[in-house]
């Protein structure tokens, strides 16, 4: 199939769509192309928020060795944080994750929307931008599947062996040690988990179906979108080193 359908049902609430997305893709976004993302953004931003916050004590472990590593790379610059700085740091990257969970959810459709604009518009793509904030909504649902598989992997791993976030990452980010490794490449690396790449997986089948194109140009605009975003989140990185 290259190209969905002409229309699709009307009918599927917003619990319905964010739960089907996740099984039946095609159907939920053929039905929901011109609904509007903010309900849907702020319904999985306070969804990942309670998540985040419910399981703050039990992930302190590896957001605590996020810091230690923090504090390693910075002295290792030659630019040492005293002991007094290192402990607001670590309060601060605690509830930075916690807080910024729900704000990536809630914020990064609209990111991601203008970067497959962009992409749609490379590719003669008929996709607004309204159309593609939908889209970008729908297609992270699986980001709140991996806040669960977050805290369930705490509850069963070793927390005095945490080295950083990256050892409870569900892609290649885990294998490598943060310390060793250039914190561009793990951030890269850290972009690779399943739940992301299921995410891009379901938003080319949005673009393909929203947009009446080829699954194959759904495939390249949501690529299109992944490597904009990845330069955009490794630049800084890239800079600080």
């Amino acid at each position: 199939m290259t190209e969905s359908t002409a229309t699709g049902p009307s009918g599927g609430g917003l619990f319905e769509d964010l739960i089907e997305v996740l099984y039946a893709p095609s159907t939920v976004f053929d039905r929901s192309r011109a609904k509007k993302a903010f309900t849907y953004a702020l319904v999985t931003a306070v969804l990942v928020g309670v998540i985040a916050f419910a399981t703050k004590n039990l992930m302190t472990p590896w957001f605590e060795a996020q810091s230690d590593l923090a504090l390693k790379l910075a002295a290792a610059k030659g630019k040492p944080i005293p002991d007094a700085a290192a402990a607001s740091m670590r309060t601060f990257t605690s509830w930075g994750i916690v807080i910024g969970a729900p704000l990536t959810m809630l914020l990064g459709p609209y990111i991601n929307a203008a970067l497959l604009v962009l992409g749609a518009k490379l590719m003669k793509a008929p996709l607004t931008f309204a159309q593609a904030a939908i889209v970008a909504t729908l297609g992270g649902v699986p980001r709140i599947l991996g806040w669960i598989a977050l805290p369930v992997q705490a509850l069963v791993l070793d927390g005095s062996q945490a080295r950083s976030i990256a050892d409870l990452s569900m892609g290649p980010a885990r294998f490598f040690d943060p310390a060793s490794m250039p914190p561009a490449v793990l951030t890269l690396l850290g972009n690779l988990d399943v739940f992301r790449i299921w995410q891009i997986a379901l938003i080319a089948i949005g673009v393909s179906v929203v947009a009446r194109v080829p699954r194959s140009t759904g495939a390249v605009i949501a690529i299109i979108m992944l490597g904009i975003g990845a330069i955009m989140q490794l630049l800084p990185t890239v800079l600080s080193s």
